[in-house]
């Protein structure tokens, strides 16, 4: 499957063979980030400065996680963990299971950038100028 977000606030399943749709679930407003995928669930950040879990399958909300701004980095999974940044300049690590906060660091500016994650560290950029090597 291929997952996309749109600026109408649906995120939608595709099919890759074919480009049909399989299914389509509104998150309340525009989705302003990337989208990551691990162990059955769809991973995507929206201007409604919400974090959304949806189960891959169907769709179905799974948990949401409240952020202080618009989450507009690129969300990145890693042993469990999601990893998600935005306007609010803050980092959020949270558990993918239920959305548990484990850690947040605020950078120097608002977190746009894909994160990425390599072993036990996750790297982050921000407006600020800075690049963050963040130890989980």
């Amino acid at each position: 499957m291929v997952y996309l977000g749109g600026g109408n606030g649906t995120v939608c399943a595709l099919r890759a063979a074919d480009g049909s749709k399989l299914w389509g679930t509104a998150v309340g407003s525009p989705v302003s980030s990337g989208i990551a995928t691990a162990a059955g669930t769809v991973f995507v950040g929206a201007n409604d400065n919400q974090v959304h879990a949806l189960r891959a399958s169907d769709g179905a909300q799974l948990w949401h996680f409240e952020t202080g701004g618009p989450v507009a980095s690129g969300i990145a999974v890693a042993d469990g963990i999601v990893y998600a940044g935005g306007n609010d300049y803050v980092v959020h690590a949270l558990r993918a299971g239920d959305g548990h906060p484990v850690w947040a660091f605020t950078a120097k500016g608002p977190v746009e950038s894909q994160i990425a994650v390599a072993g036990r560290v996750a790297f982050v950029g921000s407006n600020g100028g800075q690049v963050y090597a963040l130890t989980r």
